[in-house]
């Protein structure tokens, strides 16, 4: 039929053309030939969704419902919208009315407990995702979310344990290479330096057995973010340029892939290329390459202001001109949280592992309590604070310093302590270890 095909050329249009604004035209041509046709105006919502137009993307999700009040997919979108302007009780609402038309399904359970996560109610958060496990033992992502949230709470044994079964419960080559990259990303997080190696080596082998470009480079992501922290900055930089380059010969294979609310395009494959380009300004920059990095820097405010402010504030503590790193980093714009089924999206919004920046700076700048306060809020997880990212182990042992200097003994014994709780099984040359053990020695 005719509506058929409007829906099939829509679908071609976005998934195998890449053509945003001609889905969308043939989107709304079934929106006013066929104005009952829920599955059109939901697809509608999704693009002002896509856009940022959250109050219109709700109004036409609202749309859907009253055509079928009982859409579980349009509630669940509408709980995701109210999660993302903040509107947390109404957010509840509709995953409460999304489980109540589904009942049994796992999926509006893992809905909850997302929102929880996002609310900053962990515990709740993993027993949401546990009872989705109850309902359907293979719901596999829950074994990823439970994972996330238990490194979040600093509990890197249960995170590895639940990653572990997660690769167990992997359906699909593409989900279980995930799993072997979150393993060597929390391997490389608890400074496990030639474990996390030997993963993203294995990632780089399965990749091959598939002929999988996009993972082939996303070995090589992992071994240079691995080489920069144990600053080994040639290895770093020859990876980093290595993953540049083959986004550049087949720009394609790394689209995102589309979802519910957005399309992937070329565009967002510039964003993956500036990914690449920051870290190597990064590499730049421990070189002392200052004037470069800062080259570098101007080059991504527009792809994606949030690298370009993080880089332009250390350039600018790297030349000595502190104020200035100061008011950057205040004003920066947030990071924005990705949903946790965006997987690679959460891993990109850890990396690089050290963004303690405006720490550093009140510090070199000698405003100690302000330097204390940055790296508490790093280090905690509240309903104010929406940043999701994990606190690296560094914070720990950085924040033990700032205590001691302040005369606060007792408080900086306790973070040497769990400083070196979660680096027990650091590998190589590590000083921070050393450093700390020397530390609590001498408090004691």
């Amino acid at each position: 039929t005719r509506k058929e095909r409007l829906y099939i050329e829509a679908a071609h249009a976005r998934t195998v053309e890449q053509d945003a604004e001609k889905e969308l035209r043939l989107v709304k041509q079934l929106v006013r030939d066929y104005p009952g046709e829920k599955r059109a105006h939901h697809r509608l919502a999704g693009y002002h969704r896509a856009e940022g137009r959250m109050y219109q993307a709700i109004e036409e999700y609202n749309r859907v419902l009253d055509l079928d009040p009982q859409y579980g997919w349009a509630l669940n979108e509408l709980g995701y919208m109210y999660t993302d302007v903040g509107e947390y009780e109404r957010a509840a609402e509709y995953f409460e009315r999304y489980a109540a038309v589904c009942p049994g399904d796992a999926n509006p359970i893992d809905s909850m407990g997302e929102l929880c996560f996002r609310m900053g109610r962990l515990d709740e958060a993993i027993a949401r995702y546990r009872q989705a496990l109850d309902l359907k033992p293979n719901f596999y992502y829950a074994y990823w979310e439970i994972a996330y949230v238990s490194a979040l709470k600093e509990e890197y044994a249960e995170a590895l344990r639940w990653i572990d079964m997660f690769i167990d419960q992997a359906p699909s080559f593409g989900t279980t290479i995930e799993g072997h990259r979150w393993r060597c990303f929390y391997r490389y997080w608890l400074g496990r330096y030639d474990d996390a190696l030997s993963d993203a080596e294995l990632i780089n082998e399965l990749a091959s057995e598939e002929r999988s470009a996009l993972w082939a480079v996303e070995a090589n992501r992992l071994r240079g973010w691995i080489h920069f922290d144990r600053r080994d900055l040639e290895r770093s930089r020859a990876c980093f340029q290595e993953c540049l380059e083959a986004v550049g010969r087949s720009p394609r294979e790394f689209l995102p892939a589309p979802t519910s609310y957005s399309s992937g395009s070329l565009e967002q494959v510039r964003v993956v290329e500036a990914a690449y380009r920051f870290a190597l300004c990064l590499v730049d920059l421990r070189e002392g390459k200052v004037e470069a990095a800062a080259r570098g820097a101007a080059g991504l405010e527009d792809l994606v202001p949030s690298y370009s402010a993080l880089l332009s504030a250390e350039v600018l503590l790297a030349e000595g001109q502190l104020e200035r790193a100061i008011t950057t980093c205040e004003n920066a714009t947030s990071w924005r949280t990705p949903y946790m089924s965006d997987t690679e999206g959460m891993l990109s919004y850890n990396l690089p592992s050290l963004r303690d920046t405006l720490a550093r700076a009140y510090e070199k700048a000698g405003e100690f309590y302000r330097a204390i306060a940055e790296y508490e809020r790093l280090l905690t997880v509240e309903l104010t604070n929406q940043d999701r990212r994990l606190a690296h182990p560094r914070y720990r042992y950085r924040l033990a310093r700032l205590y001691e200097s302040k005369g606060w003994l007792e408080r900086a014994r306790d973070e040497y302590r769990q400083f070196l709780d979660l680096w027990s099984d650091a590998q190589g040359e590590m000083p921070e270890v050393g450093e700390a053990r020397a530390r609590i020695a001498e408090l004691d």
